[in-house]
Protein backbone atom coordinates (compact mmCIF):
# COMPACT_ATOMS: atom_id res chain seq x y z
CA UNK A 1 0.00 0.00 0.00
CA UNK A 2 3.13 2.49 1.07
CA UNK A 3 4.85 1.51 -2.19
CA UNK A 4 1.15 2.23 -4.36
CA UNK A 5 0.89 5.64 -3.00
CA UNK A 6 3.77 6.35 -3.74
CA UNK A 7 3.41 5.93 -7.33
CA UNK A 8 0.10 7.15 -7.12
CA UNK A 9 1.35 10.66 -5.68
CA UNK A 10 3.92 11.12 -8.11
CA UNK A 11 1.33 10.55 -10.91
CA UNK A 12 -1.02 12.93 -9.63
CA UNK A 13 1.95 15.48 -9.51
CA UNK A 14 2.46 14.38 -13.87
CA UNK A 15 6.05 13.31 -13.21
CA UNK A 16 5.08 9.88 -14.58
CA UNK A 17 5.58 8.79 -18.43
CA UNK A 18 7.31 5.85 -18.70
CA UNK A 19 7.99 2.68 -16.69
CA UNK A 20 11.68 4.33 -16.16
CA UNK A 21 9.44 7.07 -14.32
CA UNK A 22 7.78 4.59 -12.87
CA UNK A 23 11.44 2.96 -11.09
CA UNK A 24 12.29 6.72 -10.39
CA UNK A 25 9.14 7.22 -8.22
CA UNK A 26 10.41 4.35 -5.77
CA UNK A 27 13.71 5.42 -5.95
CA UNK A 28 13.82 7.70 -2.82
CA UNK A 29 11.94 4.51 -0.43
CA UNK A 30 14.59 2.56 -1.69
CA UNK A 31 17.78 4.73 -0.59
CA UNK A 32 15.73 4.88 2.91
CA UNK A 33 15.48 1.39 3.02
CA UNK A 34 19.34 1.04 2.13
CA UNK A 35 20.41 3.44 4.91
CA UNK A 36 18.26 1.58 7.45
CA UNK A 37 20.00 -2.01 6.29
CA UNK A 38 23.29 -0.09 6.97
CA UNK A 39 22.54 1.59 10.02
CA UNK A 40 23.73 0.30 13.40
CA UNK A 41 21.50 0.85 16.46
CA UNK A 42 24.43 1.82 18.76
CA UNK A 43 25.42 5.00 16.32
CA UNK A 44 21.72 5.84 15.13
CA UNK A 45 19.11 6.85 16.96
CA UNK A 46 16.20 6.02 14.55
CA UNK A 47 16.75 2.31 14.72
CA UNK A 48 14.96 0.51 17.56
CA UNK A 49 17.90 -1.94 19.20
CA UNK A 50 15.24 -4.77 18.97
CA UNK A 51 14.90 -4.56 15.82
CA UNK A 52 18.86 -5.02 15.01
CA UNK A 53 18.72 -8.75 14.54
CA UNK A 54 16.41 -9.04 11.89
CA UNK A 55 16.41 -5.22 10.40
CA UNK A 56 18.95 -6.56 7.37
CA UNK A 57 16.04 -9.30 6.63
CA UNK A 58 13.43 -6.95 6.74
CA UNK A 59 15.02 -4.54 4.94
CA UNK A 60 15.78 -7.11 2.16
CA UNK A 61 11.44 -8.22 2.19
CA UNK A 62 11.06 -4.52 1.67
CA UNK A 63 12.92 -4.13 -1.35
CA UNK A 64 11.60 -7.28 -3.02
CA UNK A 65 8.04 -5.99 -2.32
CA UNK A 66 9.22 -2.79 -3.56
CA UNK A 67 10.16 -4.83 -6.99
CA UNK A 68 6.99 -6.98 -6.67
CA UNK A 69 5.09 -4.13 -7.35
CA UNK A 70 6.85 -3.09 -9.85
CA UNK A 71 6.01 -6.36 -11.79
CA UNK A 72 2.56 -6.96 -11.22
CA UNK A 73 1.96 -3.35 -13.14
CA UNK A 74 4.12 -4.77 -16.05
CA UNK A 75 1.59 -8.20 -15.80
CA UNK A 76 -1.10 -5.87 -16.60
CA UNK A 77 -0.35 -5.81 -20.57
CA UNK A 78 0.98 -3.84 -22.78
CA UNK A 79 0.38 -0.54 -20.88
CA UNK A 80 -1.14 -0.07 -17.19
CA UNK A 81 -3.03 3.38 -15.41
CA UNK A 82 -1.49 5.14 -12.51
CA UNK A 83 -4.49 7.42 -11.39
CA UNK A 84 -5.10 8.91 -14.69
CA UNK A 85 -1.32 8.16 -16.14
CA UNK A 86 -1.46 5.97 -19.15
CA UNK A 87 1.99 3.83 -18.81
CA UNK A 88 3.18 2.13 -21.88
CA UNK A 89 5.35 -0.78 -21.61
CA UNK A 90 8.41 -1.11 -24.14
CA UNK A 91 7.35 -2.58 -26.87
CA UNK A 92 8.07 -6.06 -26.69
CA UNK A 93 10.89 -8.62 -29.19
CA UNK A 94 9.99 -8.60 -32.04
CA UNK A 95 8.05 -11.50 -34.07
CA UNK A 96 9.94 -14.88 -35.16
CA UNK A 97 11.34 -14.63 -38.95
CA UNK A 98 9.09 -16.28 -41.59
CA UNK A 99 10.08 -19.21 -43.18
CA UNK A 100 10.59 -19.65 -46.65
CA UNK A 101 7.16 -21.73 -47.13
CA UNK A 102 5.47 -18.42 -46.19
CA UNK A 103 4.78 -19.80 -42.33
CA UNK A 104 5.52 -18.23 -39.35
CA UNK A 105 8.43 -20.08 -36.90
CA UNK A 106 8.17 -21.04 -33.59
CA UNK A 107 8.85 -18.31 -31.22
CA UNK A 108 11.45 -19.50 -28.80
CA UNK A 109 11.35 -16.25 -26.51
CA UNK A 110 7.29 -15.83 -26.03
CA UNK A 111 7.41 -13.24 -27.90
CA UNK A 112 5.52 -11.13 -25.47
CA UNK A 113 8.64 -9.86 -23.32
CA UNK A 114 10.23 -6.79 -23.90
CA UNK A 115 14.19 -6.60 -24.14
CA UNK A 116 14.34 -4.56 -21.52
CA UNK A 117 13.15 -6.73 -19.32
CA UNK A 118 15.45 -9.60 -20.18
CA UNK A 119 18.25 -9.54 -17.04
CA UNK A 120 15.45 -8.90 -14.51
CA UNK A 121 15.60 -10.59 -11.51
CA UNK A 122 11.70 -10.55 -11.43
CA UNK A 123 11.51 -14.52 -10.46
CA UNK A 124 14.13 -13.91 -7.72
CA UNK A 125 12.76 -11.11 -6.19
CA UNK A 126 8.99 -11.89 -5.84
CA UNK A 127 9.89 -15.16 -4.14
CA UNK A 128 11.89 -13.22 -2.04
CA UNK A 129 8.57 -11.16 -1.23
CA UNK A 130 6.38 -14.13 -0.67
CA UNK A 131 9.52 -16.06 1.49
CA UNK A 132 9.08 -12.94 3.61
CA UNK A 133 5.92 -14.07 5.27
CA UNK A 134 5.08 -17.68 7.17
CA UNK A 135 2.53 -19.72 6.33
CA UNK A 136 1.33 -20.03 9.74
CA UNK A 137 0.82 -16.07 10.38
CA UNK A 138 0.56 -14.64 6.90
CA UNK A 139 -0.72 -17.29 4.35
CA UNK A 140 -2.62 -14.63 2.43
CA UNK A 141 0.37 -12.15 1.62
CA UNK A 142 2.29 -14.96 0.71
CA UNK A 143 -0.26 -16.43 -1.33
CA UNK A 144 -0.66 -13.10 -3.24
CA UNK A 145 3.01 -13.10 -4.17
CA UNK A 146 3.06 -16.79 -4.70
CA UNK A 147 0.10 -16.13 -7.08
CA UNK A 148 2.00 -13.28 -8.92
CA UNK A 149 5.24 -15.11 -9.49
CA UNK A 150 2.88 -18.12 -11.28
CA UNK A 151 1.67 -15.60 -13.32
CA UNK A 152 5.10 -14.47 -14.45
CA UNK A 153 5.94 -17.69 -15.14
CA UNK A 154 2.92 -18.12 -17.22
CA UNK A 155 3.70 -14.92 -19.35
CA UNK A 156 6.71 -16.86 -20.05
CA UNK A 157 5.63 -20.27 -21.12
CA UNK A 158 7.22 -21.65 -17.40
CA UNK A 159 4.59 -24.41 -16.69
CA UNK A 160 6.31 -26.65 -14.51
CA UNK A 161 7.57 -23.42 -12.85
CA UNK A 162 3.81 -22.16 -12.80
CA UNK A 163 3.02 -25.32 -11.75
CA UNK A 164 5.43 -25.69 -8.76
CA UNK A 165 4.86 -22.08 -7.58
CA UNK A 166 0.89 -23.63 -7.49
CA UNK A 167 2.25 -26.17 -5.42
CA UNK A 168 3.65 -24.18 -2.96
CA UNK A 169 0.78 -22.31 -2.56
CA UNK A 170 -1.35 -25.17 -1.54
CA UNK A 171 1.32 -26.04 0.59
CA UNK A 172 1.41 -22.93 2.65
CA UNK A 173 -3.03 -23.34 2.71
CA UNK A 174 -2.04 -26.55 4.39
CA UNK A 175 0.32 -25.49 6.74
CA UNK A 176 -2.14 -22.46 7.29
CA UNK A 177 -5.03 -24.61 8.50
CA UNK A 178 -4.07 -25.14 11.75
CA UNK A 179 -3.58 -21.70 12.40
CA UNK A 180 -6.43 -20.10 10.50
CA UNK A 181 -7.94 -18.16 13.75
CA UNK A 182 -4.58 -16.14 14.83
CA UNK A 183 -2.75 -15.22 11.38
CA UNK A 184 -2.18 -11.82 10.96
CA UNK A 185 -4.10 -9.51 8.83
CA UNK A 186 -2.75 -5.91 7.69
CA UNK A 187 -4.45 -2.98 8.29
CA UNK A 188 -5.43 0.22 6.38
CA UNK A 189 -3.51 3.19 7.72
CA UNK A 190 -6.57 6.07 8.63
CA UNK A 191 -4.75 9.08 8.58
CA UNK A 192 -4.59 8.19 4.43
CA UNK A 193 -7.80 8.94 4.46
CA UNK A 194 -9.17 11.03 7.35
CA UNK A 195 -9.17 14.84 6.16
CA UNK A 196 -9.80 16.17 9.90
CA UNK A 197 -6.77 14.66 11.15
CA UNK A 198 -4.91 14.78 7.85
CA UNK A 199 -5.83 18.30 6.95
CA UNK A 200 -2.84 18.06 3.94
CA UNK A 201 -4.93 15.37 2.50
CA UNK A 202 -7.04 18.21 0.37
CA UNK A 203 -3.97 19.46 -1.75
CA UNK A 204 -3.24 16.03 -3.30
CA UNK A 205 -3.16 16.33 -7.07
CA UNK A 206 -4.35 20.28 -6.59
CA UNK A 207 -1.14 21.05 -8.69
CA UNK A 208 -3.20 19.72 -11.49
CA UNK A 209 -6.35 21.00 -10.55
CA UNK A 210 -8.01 17.76 -12.24
CA UNK A 211 -10.75 16.30 -10.38
CA UNK A 212 -10.17 12.96 -11.26
CA UNK A 213 -6.77 13.46 -9.59
CA UNK A 214 -7.22 13.40 -5.56
CA UNK A 215 -6.54 11.70 -2.57
CA UNK A 216 -9.59 9.48 -3.09
CA UNK A 217 -7.91 8.26 -6.91
CA UNK A 218 -4.84 7.69 -5.02
CA UNK A 219 -5.93 5.65 -2.39
CA UNK A 220 -8.23 3.71 -4.75
CA UNK A 221 -5.22 2.91 -6.37
CA UNK A 222 -3.21 1.55 -3.04
CA UNK A 223 -6.18 -0.13 -1.82
CA UNK A 224 -5.31 -2.76 -4.99
CA UNK A 225 -2.15 -3.76 -3.60
CA UNK A 226 -2.86 -4.39 0.12
CA UNK A 227 -4.35 -7.68 -0.52
CA UNK A 228 -5.66 -8.15 -3.99
CA UNK A 229 -9.61 -9.29 -4.02
CA UNK A 230 -8.63 -12.12 -6.53
CA UNK A 231 -6.96 -14.16 -3.81
CA UNK A 232 -9.94 -14.11 -1.48
CA UNK A 233 -13.08 -12.61 -3.05
CA UNK A 234 -14.68 -9.99 -1.10
CA UNK A 235 -13.68 -10.76 1.93
CA UNK A 236 -10.29 -8.06 1.43
CA UNK A 237 -12.41 -5.07 0.72
CA UNK A 238 -14.21 -5.95 4.01
CA UNK A 239 -12.58 -3.75 6.45
CA UNK A 240 -13.44 -4.79 10.63
CA UNK A 241 -12.48 -2.99 13.62
CA UNK A 242 -9.49 -0.40 13.43
CA UNK A 243 -9.27 -0.86 10.03
CA UNK A 244 -7.88 -4.50 9.87
CA UNK A 245 -9.18 -6.49 7.16
CA UNK A 246 -11.53 -9.11 8.07
CA UNK A 247 -10.21 -13.09 8.63
CA UNK A 248 -10.86 -16.10 6.01
CA UNK A 249 -12.46 -18.96 7.25
CA UNK A 250 -11.16 -22.41 7.35
CA UNK A 251 -13.83 -23.15 4.05
CA UNK A 252 -12.23 -20.60 2.04
CA UNK A 253 -9.02 -21.50 2.55
CA UNK A 254 -9.71 -25.21 1.91
CA UNK A 255 -11.39 -23.76 -1.60
CA UNK A 256 -8.41 -22.00 -2.12
CA UNK A 257 -6.79 -25.01 -1.83
CA UNK A 258 -8.57 -27.12 -4.07
CA UNK A 259 -8.42 -24.29 -6.52
CA UNK A 260 -5.04 -24.20 -6.80
CA UNK A 261 -3.99 -28.16 -6.80
CA UNK A 262 -6.36 -28.47 -9.96
CA UNK A 263 -4.75 -25.48 -11.60
CA UNK A 264 -1.62 -26.67 -11.10
CA UNK A 265 -2.14 -30.49 -12.94
CA UNK A 266 -3.09 -28.14 -15.62
CA UNK A 267 0.02 -26.45 -16.31
CA UNK A 268 1.92 -30.04 -15.12
CA UNK A 269 0.93 -31.75 -18.05
CA UNK A 270 1.43 -28.85 -20.15
CA UNK A 271 4.82 -30.24 -20.60
CA UNK A 272 5.65 -33.92 -21.70
CA UNK A 273 6.79 -36.89 -19.01
CA UNK A 274 5.68 -34.52 -15.92
CA UNK A 275 2.77 -36.60 -14.42
CA UNK A 276 5.32 -38.86 -12.31
CA UNK A 277 7.03 -35.68 -11.06
CA UNK A 278 2.78 -34.27 -9.86
CA UNK A 279 1.79 -37.29 -8.35
CA UNK A 280 4.72 -37.58 -6.06
CA UNK A 281 3.78 -33.68 -5.12
CA UNK A 282 0.21 -34.65 -4.91
CA UNK A 283 1.32 -37.26 -2.24
CA UNK A 284 3.28 -34.77 -0.07
CA UNK A 285 0.67 -32.47 -0.27
CA UNK A 286 -2.17 -35.24 0.44
CA UNK A 287 -0.24 -36.31 3.75
CA UNK A 288 -0.19 -32.84 4.91
CA UNK A 289 -3.99 -32.11 4.35
CA UNK A 290 -4.72 -35.70 6.09
CA UNK A 291 -3.15 -34.95 8.70
CA UNK A 292 -4.90 -31.56 9.66
CA UNK A 293 -8.08 -32.99 8.62
CA UNK A 294 -7.76 -36.14 11.53
CA UNK A 295 -6.17 -33.42 14.08
CA UNK A 296 -9.29 -31.32 13.36
CA UNK A 297 -11.96 -34.05 13.72
CA UNK A 298 -10.48 -35.17 17.08
CA UNK A 299 -11.12 -31.17 18.34
CA UNK A 300 -8.18 -30.47 19.02
CA UNK A 301 -8.48 -32.59 22.25
CA UNK A 302 -11.13 -29.83 23.50
CA UNK A 303 -15.08 -30.56 22.64
CA UNK A 304 -17.22 -27.84 21.47
CA UNK A 305 -19.44 -26.41 24.18
CA UNK A 306 -22.06 -24.13 22.29
CA UNK A 307 -24.05 -25.36 18.87
CA UNK A 308 -22.82 -22.58 16.95
CA UNK A 309 -19.73 -24.06 18.37
CA UNK A 310 -20.21 -27.38 17.03
CA UNK A 311 -21.56 -26.56 13.62
CA UNK A 312 -18.32 -24.30 12.74
CA UNK A 313 -16.29 -27.68 13.68
CA UNK A 314 -18.90 -29.47 11.60
CA UNK A 315 -18.27 -27.17 8.31
CA UNK A 316 -14.95 -26.94 8.59
CA UNK A 317 -15.00 -30.96 9.27
CA UNK A 318 -17.03 -31.21 5.97
CA UNK A 319 -14.57 -28.33 4.18
CA UNK A 320 -11.13 -30.76 5.24
CA UNK A 321 -12.90 -33.61 3.77
CA UNK A 322 -14.09 -32.30 0.89
CA UNK A 323 -10.27 -31.01 -0.45
CA UNK A 324 -9.03 -34.11 0.73
CA UNK A 325 -11.13 -35.86 -1.72
CA UNK A 326 -10.76 -33.49 -4.32
CA UNK A 327 -6.75 -34.81 -3.86
CA UNK A 328 -7.38 -38.07 -4.14
CA UNK A 329 -9.37 -37.57 -7.20
CA UNK A 330 -6.34 -35.99 -8.74
CA UNK A 331 -3.83 -38.61 -7.80
CA UNK A 332 -6.25 -40.97 -9.03
CA UNK A 333 -6.09 -39.50 -12.74
CA UNK A 334 -2.50 -39.05 -12.75
CA UNK A 335 -2.49 -42.82 -11.79
CA UNK A 336 -4.29 -44.09 -14.14
CA UNK A 337 -2.70 -41.32 -16.85
CA UNK A 338 0.96 -43.15 -15.40
CA UNK A 339 -0.22 -46.34 -16.01
CA UNK A 340 -1.36 -45.67 -19.30
CA UNK A 341 1.86 -44.39 -20.42
CA UNK A 342 3.52 -47.36 -19.33
CA UNK A 343 1.41 -49.70 -21.41
CA UNK A 344 1.29 -47.87 -24.18
CA UNK A 345 5.41 -47.95 -24.28
CA UNK A 346 4.98 -52.01 -24.84
CA UNK A 347 2.48 -50.88 -27.90
CA UNK A 348 4.21 -50.87 -31.53
CA UNK A 349 4.58 -47.40 -33.14
CA UNK A 350 1.72 -48.58 -35.53
CA UNK A 351 -0.57 -47.92 -32.85
CA UNK A 352 -2.82 -45.83 -34.12
CA UNK A 353 -4.77 -42.37 -31.96
CA UNK A 354 -7.58 -44.09 -30.94
CA UNK A 355 -5.70 -45.78 -28.04
CA UNK A 356 -5.53 -42.72 -26.11
CA UNK A 357 -9.33 -42.25 -26.00
CA UNK A 358 -10.01 -43.05 -23.19
CA UNK A 359 -7.12 -41.24 -21.35
CA UNK A 360 -7.98 -39.16 -18.62
CA UNK A 361 -7.17 -35.19 -18.85
CA UNK A 362 -5.19 -34.93 -22.03
CA UNK A 363 -3.67 -37.95 -23.34
CA UNK A 364 -0.03 -37.33 -24.84
CA UNK A 365 1.72 -39.47 -27.51
CA UNK A 366 3.89 -41.82 -26.27
CA UNK A 367 6.75 -39.98 -28.23
CA UNK A 368 6.49 -36.94 -26.18
CA UNK A 369 5.95 -38.02 -23.20
CA UNK A 370 9.46 -39.09 -22.31
CA UNK A 371 10.00 -35.43 -20.59
CA UNK A 372 13.97 -35.16 -20.68
CA UNK A 373 14.48 -32.10 -18.65
CA UNK A 374 16.97 -30.01 -20.02
CA UNK A 375 19.42 -27.10 -18.10
CA UNK A 376 22.24 -24.64 -19.61
CA UNK A 377 24.74 -22.80 -18.11
CA UNK A 378 24.66 -19.13 -18.56
CA UNK A 379 27.64 -17.28 -17.99
CA UNK A 380 28.68 -13.69 -19.25
CA UNK A 381 32.15 -12.60 -19.43
CA UNK A 382 34.10 -9.59 -21.35
CA UNK A 383 33.47 -5.60 -20.88
CA UNK A 384 30.42 -5.52 -18.97
CA UNK A 385 27.32 -3.85 -20.46
CA UNK A 386 25.21 -0.51 -18.80
CA UNK A 387 22.81 -3.38 -17.33
CA UNK A 388 24.57 -4.51 -14.85
CA UNK A 389 26.87 -1.31 -13.97
CA UNK A 390 23.97 1.01 -12.87
CA UNK A 391 21.82 1.22 -10.41
CA UNK A 392 18.51 -0.09 -11.89
CA UNK A 393 14.98 -0.65 -10.73
CA UNK A 394 14.93 -3.89 -10.44
CA UNK A 395 18.65 -6.07 -9.68
CA UNK A 396 19.72 -8.65 -12.54
CA UNK A 397 19.21 -12.44 -11.98
CA UNK A 398 23.33 -13.77 -12.94
CA UNK A 399 26.31 -11.78 -11.79
CA UNK A 400 29.23 -10.75 -14.72
CA UNK A 401 31.70 -13.43 -14.49
CA UNK A 402 29.79 -16.02 -12.40
CA UNK A 403 27.47 -18.75 -13.65
CA UNK A 404 24.00 -19.28 -13.33
CA UNK A 405 21.70 -22.04 -13.84
CA UNK A 406 18.56 -22.37 -15.86
CA UNK A 407 16.09 -24.70 -16.63
CA UNK A 408 14.99 -24.52 -20.74
CA UNK A 409 11.28 -25.00 -20.83
CA UNK A 410 9.74 -27.44 -23.36
CA UNK A 411 8.41 -24.99 -26.20
CA UNK A 412 11.81 -23.71 -26.66
CA UNK A 413 13.09 -27.16 -27.46
CA UNK A 414 10.55 -27.99 -29.65
CA UNK A 415 11.54 -24.49 -31.13
CA UNK A 416 14.82 -25.50 -31.47
CA UNK A 417 14.29 -29.41 -32.42
CA UNK A 418 11.95 -28.08 -35.07
CA UNK A 419 14.54 -27.72 -37.86
CA UNK A 420 18.01 -28.54 -38.70
CA UNK A 421 18.97 -24.59 -38.93
CA UNK A 422 17.48 -22.34 -36.28
CA UNK A 423 15.40 -19.46 -38.16
CA UNK A 424 17.48 -16.19 -36.74
CA UNK A 425 15.85 -13.03 -36.26
CA UNK A 426 16.68 -10.06 -39.05
CA UNK A 427 18.29 -8.13 -35.47
CA UNK A 428 20.62 -10.99 -34.78
CA UNK A 429 22.25 -11.34 -38.38
CA UNK A 430 25.69 -10.41 -38.87
CA UNK A 431 27.45 -12.07 -35.81
CA UNK A 432 29.66 -14.57 -37.20
CA UNK A 433 29.17 -16.75 -33.92
CA UNK A 434 25.52 -16.60 -33.46
CA UNK A 435 25.07 -17.94 -37.54
CA UNK A 436 27.26 -20.20 -36.76
CA UNK A 437 25.49 -21.53 -33.78
CA UNK A 438 22.05 -21.50 -36.11
CA UNK A 439 23.92 -24.05 -38.35
CA UNK A 440 25.81 -26.06 -35.53
CA UNK A 441 24.25 -29.14 -33.62
CA UNK A 442 21.17 -29.89 -31.79
CA UNK A 443 22.96 -28.74 -28.76
CA UNK A 444 24.10 -25.19 -30.19
CA UNK A 445 21.00 -24.83 -31.56
CA UNK A 446 19.37 -25.17 -28.11
CA UNK A 447 21.34 -22.73 -26.77
CA UNK A 448 20.77 -20.43 -29.16
CA UNK A 449 16.92 -20.99 -28.67
CA UNK A 450 17.61 -20.01 -25.10
CA UNK A 451 19.55 -17.31 -25.05
CA UNK A 452 17.53 -15.14 -28.40
CA UNK A 453 16.28 -12.69 -25.60
CA UNK A 454 19.42 -12.25 -23.77
CA UNK A 455 21.28 -11.81 -27.25
CA UNK A 456 18.44 -9.44 -28.44
CA UNK A 457 18.93 -7.75 -24.79
CA UNK A 458 22.74 -7.43 -25.03
CA UNK A 459 22.41 -6.33 -29.20
CA UNK A 460 20.28 -3.10 -27.73
CA UNK A 461 23.33 -1.40 -25.41
CA UNK A 462 26.46 -2.71 -27.46
CA UNK A 463 26.74 -3.29 -31.39
CA UNK A 464 26.08 -6.74 -33.02
CA UNK A 465 29.89 -7.35 -33.94
CA UNK A 466 31.13 -7.01 -30.66
CA UNK A 467 28.39 -9.80 -29.31
CA UNK A 468 30.38 -13.16 -29.39
CA UNK A 469 28.06 -16.39 -28.83
CA UNK A 470 29.42 -20.18 -27.76
CA UNK A 471 29.48 -22.39 -25.36
CA UNK A 472 33.10 -22.59 -24.19
CA UNK A 473 33.92 -19.89 -21.78
CA UNK A 474 37.30 -17.50 -23.49
CA UNK A 475 40.31 -18.73 -21.74
CA UNK A 476 42.14 -16.27 -19.30
CA UNK A 477 45.04 -15.57 -21.82
CA UNK A 478 42.01 -14.28 -24.57
CA UNK A 479 40.67 -12.16 -21.82
CA UNK A 480 43.66 -10.59 -20.70
CA UNK A 481 44.17 -9.63 -24.25
CA UNK A 482 40.87 -8.00 -24.81
CA UNK A 483 40.78 -6.07 -21.31
CA UNK A 484 40.68 -2.91 -23.44
CA UNK A 485 38.08 -4.13 -25.51
CA UNK A 486 34.83 -3.64 -26.31
CA UNK A 487 33.74 -7.74 -26.91
CA UNK A 488 30.74 -9.21 -24.66
CA UNK A 489 30.85 -13.34 -24.53
CA UNK A 490 27.44 -14.98 -23.80
CA UNK A 491 28.91 -18.32 -22.97
CA UNK A 492 25.66 -21.07 -22.89
CA UNK A 493 26.13 -24.45 -23.19
CA UNK A 494 24.28 -27.77 -21.48
CA UNK A 495 24.55 -29.61 -18.12
CA UNK A 496 24.18 -33.27 -17.57
CA UNK A 497 22.47 -35.06 -14.56
CA UNK A 498 24.91 -37.94 -14.01
CA UNK A 499 28.45 -38.72 -15.51
CA UNK A 500 26.72 -41.63 -17.72
CA UNK A 501 24.93 -38.87 -19.52
CA UNK A 502 28.01 -36.64 -19.59
CA UNK A 503 30.07 -39.13 -21.39
CA UNK A 504 27.76 -41.20 -23.64
CA UNK A 505 28.27 -41.01 -27.29
CA UNK A 506 24.55 -40.66 -27.74
CA UNK A 507 23.20 -37.38 -29.03
CA UNK A 508 22.26 -35.32 -25.87
CA UNK A 509 20.14 -34.14 -27.02
CA UNK A 510 18.05 -37.71 -27.47
CA UNK A 511 15.04 -38.26 -25.52
CA UNK A 512 15.49 -40.08 -22.01
CA UNK A 513 11.84 -42.59 -21.46
CA UNK A 514 12.81 -42.55 -17.54
CA UNK A 515 10.99 -40.23 -15.07
CA UNK A 516 11.95 -35.87 -13.88
CA UNK A 517 14.40 -36.49 -11.57
CA UNK A 518 14.68 -34.31 -8.98
CA UNK A 519 18.73 -32.67 -8.76
CA UNK A 520 20.28 -30.04 -7.75
CA UNK A 521 23.80 -30.91 -8.73
CA UNK A 522 25.15 -30.43 -12.67
CA UNK A 523 27.74 -31.57 -14.60
CA UNK A 524 29.43 -29.49 -17.73
CA UNK A 525 32.33 -29.97 -19.96
CA UNK A 526 35.13 -27.87 -19.33
CA UNK A 527 36.48 -26.73 -22.67
CA UNK A 528 38.24 -23.69 -23.40
CA UNK A 529 37.91 -21.43 -26.29
CA UNK A 530 41.41 -20.09 -27.29
CA UNK A 531 41.57 -17.72 -30.19
CA UNK A 532 39.54 -20.07 -32.72
CA UNK A 533 40.74 -23.54 -31.68
CA UNK A 534 38.70 -25.42 -28.57
CA UNK A 535 40.57 -27.23 -26.28
CA UNK A 536 39.19 -29.76 -24.34
CA UNK A 537 40.76 -30.37 -20.79
CA UNK A 538 39.79 -33.42 -20.16
CA UNK A 539 37.62 -32.08 -17.08
CA UNK A 540 33.89 -31.12 -15.84
CA UNK A 541 32.81 -29.37 -13.42
CA UNK A 542 29.59 -30.09 -11.10
CA UNK A 543 27.50 -27.06 -10.12
CA UNK A 544 25.26 -27.19 -7.05
CA UNK A 545 22.14 -24.97 -6.78
CA UNK A 546 20.23 -24.36 -3.66
CA UNK A 547 17.39 -25.91 -4.64
CA UNK A 548 16.04 -29.14 -6.41
CA UNK A 549 15.17 -28.28 -9.90
CA UNK A 550 12.65 -28.23 -11.09
CA UNK A 551 11.16 -25.94 -8.51
CA UNK A 552 9.17 -22.40 -8.62
CA UNK A 553 12.45 -20.40 -9.93
CA UNK A 554 13.33 -21.52 -13.33
CA UNK A 555 17.26 -20.36 -12.54
CA UNK A 556 19.89 -20.49 -9.88
CA UNK A 557 22.82 -18.91 -9.33
CA UNK A 558 25.63 -21.58 -8.38
CA UNK A 559 26.32 -21.72 -4.70
CA UNK A 560 29.25 -24.65 -5.14
CA UNK A 561 31.38 -25.70 -7.77
CA UNK A 562 33.48 -28.43 -7.89
CA UNK A 563 36.03 -30.02 -10.95
CA UNK A 564 36.57 -33.06 -11.86
CA UNK A 565 39.70 -34.50 -14.14
CA UNK A 566 38.31 -37.62 -16.04
CA UNK A 567 41.32 -40.06 -15.42
CA UNK A 568 40.80 -41.35 -19.44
Amino acid sequence: EVVAREMALYSVAGHLKSTKDVDRSVWPLRRALADMEEANAQDDDRIDPQLSPFLSTLCRGCQAIIDGIIIELRLRGDHFTIVGSDIMIPPPISPAPTSRKGRQSTDASGGHRPASFAFDADEESIYEAASSFLPETGPLQRLRWLLTLKALHEEKGQWVEAAETLMLCATTVADALPHVKNVWRPSRFNLWRDSNRSIWLSTVGEEKGLPDRGNTQVMEFADDFLEPSSIVGSISKKPGVAGILERPSMSMLCAILSGVAQESIDNYLKEDGMESHAYQRFEQLLKLVMAVADNHSDGNGAPAKSLTQRTSVMEENAALRKATAALNGHITRLAERMLLIAETLHVDNTSDDTAFASAPLHSPRVADASGRQFYVRVELVGRKIARFCESTSLPTFCEWNSPTICRVPSHIVKCASASEIYPLRDDLRGSPSIEKAARGSAEMRLCLAFSEPLLIALSRETPLEHIIFGSNRPSEEQLSCEAGGENKYLIVSIGYDSVAALFSDTDSTAKNPGGVEQTKRLLFRNNVRNEERISTTGSFIEYTVAREFPCALSRQRTILQSEFISSS
